[in-house]
């Protein structure tokens, strides 16, 4: 079986046993009981993990203050036990800037990055982004009364229907579609109304499919010439998206643009791969060999001595273990030091004309959608348009313990004027509601309408009808999936790197 040994910001997945005290090498923590049950080695395992890894291990306390083991109580099931001590962890370390915990729950008794997940064994690729999906690729969401077309996934059977983005949705499976609906990804029937104002009726039926970090490209004409925008989602692997991502901009080159929008609202999680990919397509070729970004680690880690990562094989970036000097490489043998974790610009395609970047960005973009608008700042004029990031500037090693995979804090991505603190998220610029009675692209569609007012390239009709949807939003809901509902809230899945490198 093949794993990605991927260092990632919330999502891999690999197989390792649980630490006992005997098999930690060079164990610094001598009052660690030598022996004990398979949850409290576990409820062990992460702490001293969290010890040596943890982004702030500086702020936790010993072994024998934080006592891992009293945890336990008297829950019989394990990762509610577990998800208390991770929680417990991760609250110690304070922002100073805000005089709260760097993971200030979103969730209660949940940290804002740190997880841990039970091992999903199936996924070679080491994350879900890549993974072939089977549902309806389909999100609605209701606005005021009226419930859209929110998201429809490239390949999905809802695309290959022909359903869109912005479509009003006027009933589900033969009832009025209400915002307390609850949909079942695996078939539905939705009548929605057409641009040209006719009724049609889809049967969906869930179907195998894998989609792409693109949603859609196109360059602006008339009054807003010069103007090219493009929708992604999570983003995917570099291999996988590459051949779009450089179709898009060759055409962005070919018409010589110099003002690019970027739709970033739901681009929650990705390939760091993809990132840079994306920033050396935007910057000019004058600023190549000029810092990029760099991973900063503890200081431990970047000394290489986390001598507890001996316990965890690393896998090359096509999930194949790696041998050195006869014997199987683990994460301790990674270069984690400040100078093995600094990536350069090396331009890529043609485009050399872009002047300025506006980013539509919203609750939903996070991690590696953060880490493209932070790279770019100090080179690019940067304008961010819509609604207050997530705040995600942290990635994570994958810690496998017994049955589950530990997501700690391990590295934060800092751009090249050291910036890299927006654990509070990124504020917009420029206020504006995601408008989903509109596709992607369209300049009525409030976000980019915002844009091109800014730009001075609106109608005075586009301005007004604009200004009418700021007073009256009336803000958006989405509609919960049955899956959504036995979850209870999404886990967080961030960046990834699947390219470790070796000291």
């Amino acid at each position: 079986m093949k794993w990605s040994g991927l260092l990632i910001a919330f999502l891999c997945v690999t197989i390792f046993a649980a630490c006992d005290k005997e098999e930690l090498v060079n164990d610094p923590y001598a009052d660690v009981p030598a022996s004990g049950t398979r949850i409290e080695k576990s409820l062990d395992s992460i702490f001293l993990y969290a010890y040596e890894t943890y982004l702030w291990n500086d702020a936790l306390p010993s072994y024998s203050t934080f006592n891992p083991r009293n945890f336990k109580g008297a829950d019989s099931e394990e990762l509610p036990i577990l998800n208390r001590e991770l929680y417990a962890l991760s609250q110690v370390a304070m922002n100073q800037q805000t005089s709260a915990p760097y993971e200030s729950a979103l969730y209660a008794g949940f940290p804002k990055y740190s997880s841990i997940q039970p091992l999903i064994a199936s996924i070679t690729s080491g994350s879900s982004i890549d993974a072939t999906r089977n549902d309806l690729g389909l999100v609605l969401a209701s606005s005021g009364r009226k419930i859209y077309v929110q998201q429809v996934l490239p390949g999905s059977p809802a695309e290959r229907a022909g359903l869109a983005r912005g479509q009003e949705v006027l009933s589900i499976n033969g009832q009025t579609a209400a915002a307390s609906t609850t949909l079942d990804q695996s078939a539905l029937v939705l009548t929605v109304k057409q641009a040209n104002g006719s009724e049609k009726t889809y049967a969906l039926t869930s179907a195998d499919y894998q989609s792409s970090a693109l949603y859609k490209y196109k360059t602006l004409n008339k009054k807003a010439s010069g103007v090219g925008y493009m929708a992604l989602g999570p983003f995917s692997r570099l291999a996988q998206v590459q051949p779009e991502l450089d179709t898009a901009f060759a055409k962005f080159a070919k018409e010589k643009i110099n003002t690019l929008v970027i739709d970033l609202r739901y681009s929650d999680a990705g390939y760091i791969e993809t990132a840079e990919y994306l920033a050396n397509l935007i910057a000019p070729s004058s600023i190549n060999t000029q810092l990029m970004y760099a991973k900063q680690f503890n200081s431990q880690m970047q000394e290489g001595r986390a001598s507890i990562l001996k316990n965890q094989p690393y896998y090359d970036a096509n999930g194949d273990l790696t041998y050195l000097d006869g014997r199987i490489a683990t994460l301790y043998d990674v270069d984690y030091s400040l100078s093995g974790n600094r990536v350069l610009f090396d331009k890529k395609g043609e485009l050399e004309t872009v002047k300025q970047v506006y980013f539509v960005v919203g609750g939903n973009t996070s991690s590696t959608g953060e880490m493209l608008i932070n790279i770019l700042k100090p080179y690019v004029d940067v304008t961010l348009v819509g609604s207050d990031t997530y705040g995600s500037p942290v990635g994570s090693l994958a810690i496998n313990i017994d049955q589950y995979t530990l997501y700690l804090s391990n590295f934060q991505v800092k751009n090249a004027n050291g910036e890299g603190d927006y654990f509070m998220g990124m504020k917009a610029d420029l206020a504006a509601s995601d408008d989903v009675s509109h596709d992607w692209g369209d300049p009525e569609e409030e976000c980019l309408a915002t844009i091109l007012a800014s730009l001075g390239v609106s109608s005075e009709t586009q301005v007004k009808r604009l200004f009418a949807r700021q007073q009256q939003h009336n803000g958006v809901l989405t509609l919960k999936t049955k899956e959504d509902n036995e979850k209870g809230f999404a886990a967080f899945v961030g960046a990834i790197e699947n390219r470790l490198k070796l000291k």
